[in-house]
């Protein structure tokens, strides 16, 4: 019984140490300095492709490896020790004589680091669409969101917010629910509107005001995305129906309105 108590003691110390290594590393260099290091290695196989003696697949795996750069490490495993943290916070609870210490524990180890990392990367977001298809910030913040999703599961009240009961609406999708409701977001008023989203960060209200000033104006909502793909058009309408449930009849209309707008642009202009 110990061994398996171990066992899942481990797997929440290992995600916690994957997490904090990853987040370190995200939010201490710069997403353009990291990018062009992993384009480099690229460069650099460009002459082994045409390598007769190697097989195609290994180099495959080779360019994907380069794609994220200084990130594989973090990205290569992470889902599935996502997945044995997921189990072993489960075990541990239902073996626990004092859950109320597991939670004290649990919270300790993860709720800042995905405080920080989620801040941070509602405020880069945009520089981190430079990895494309391979974006491991993007990836990683699926697996963080997903981890704070389990903790609240657990261990309500903290983390939670009255709208929606299962996690925090992003720093973007605050920005637009005022922006379509038509509601002011200003420098004055920033920080108590993301005390009331439990964003509790001294630059959460910067942030937040920042997105609210990109998301005011209609035409850039609905307008074609800097650098623009498949891809970063589809999160684009992603993120607008997101806020949806939260809207005003008056903002309802005007983000479907704009949602079909983009929905009608045909990829050869992007």
């Amino acid at each position: 019984m110990n061994s398996i108590i171990d066992q899942n003691e481990q797997a929440v110390i290992v995600w916690e140490s994957h997490l904090r290594r990853f987040i370190d590393l995200a939010t201490r260099h710069s997403v353009k300095g990291l990018h062009d290091e992993a384009q480099n290695r690229i460069k650099g196989l460009e002459k082994l492709k045409n390598n007769p003696d190697r097989q195609s697949d290994y180099y495959k795996a080779i360019e994907k490896f380069n794609a994220f750069g200084e990130f594989w490490p973090y990205v290569d495993n992470a889902r599935e020790l996502f997945e044995h943290f997921k189990i072993g916070i489960k075990n541990q609870l239902a073996a626990a004589n004092n859950p109320g210490a597991i939670e004290s524990d649990i919270k300790r180890r993860f709720c800042s680091d995905i405080e920080k990392y989620t801040i941070w990367y509602n405020e880069h977001e945009k520089e981190t669409e430079i990895f494309e298809q391979y974006n491991p910030y993007r990836l990683m913040m699926d697996l963080i969101e997903s981890t704070q999703q389990i903790i609240d599961s657990y261990f309500p009240d903290e983390h939670n917010i009255t709208e929606p009961p299962d996690q925090r609406l992003k720093h973007s999708q605050i920005a637009l629910i005022y922006a379509y409701n038509e509601i002011p977001i200003t420098e004055e008023n920033a920080g108590e509107i993301a005390v009331k989203y439990k964003w509790t960060a001294k630059t959460s209200g910067k942030s937040i005001y920042d997105e609210f000033v990109k998301y005011r104006n209609p035409t850039d909502r609905k307008g074609i995305p800097k650098s623009p793909s498949p891809t970063k058009m589809k999160n684009k309408i992603k993120l607008l129906e997101s806020v949806l449930p939260y809207l005003t009849n008056t903002g309802l209309e005007r983000a479907t309105a704009e949602i079909n707008i983009l929905e009608s642009i045909p990829e050869s202009e992007y």
